[in-house]
C-alpha cells in the first residue's frame, strides 16, 4: 500500500491534463468523451455537500474538508442554507 496516494488533476476519462484536450470544447483526444475531474466547485468541500452526512461521511469515514469526491460522476450537490425560504 502507497504511504501517500496523490490526487490527480487528470482527466478521470482519458488520464490526459486540461491543456492536451481541444481549447473550445475539452474533447479528450481519442474524441468519445469530455474533459472530467473529481474536483468539487471552487471554495466548497466535501461538508457542503447533501451527500456527505448520510453517504461519505458514514459510508466511508470521508473527512469533511475534502476538496474532491471519490464519487465518479462526482455527485456533489450544495447543502441549501439553513435559512433560505
Amino acid at each position: 500500500m502507497p504511504a501517500e496516494v496523490k490526487l490527480s488533476r487528470g482527466c478521470v476519462r482519458c488520464g490526459r491534463s486540461k491543456d492536451r484536450h481541444t481549447p473550445e470544447t475539452l474533447v479528450c483526444p481519442d474524441g468519445r468523451s469530455v474533459y472530467a475531474t473529481l474536483e468539487l466547485p471552487p471554495n466548497t468541500t466535501c461538508s457542503d455537500c447533501q451527500h456527505f452526512k448520510r453517504t461519505c461521511e458514514w459510508l466511508v469515514s470521508c473527512q469533511p474538508d475534502r476538496t474532491s469526491c471519490d464519487w465518479y460522476p462526482v455527485r456533489f450537490i450544495r447543502l441549501e442554507a439553513k435559512n433560505a425560504h
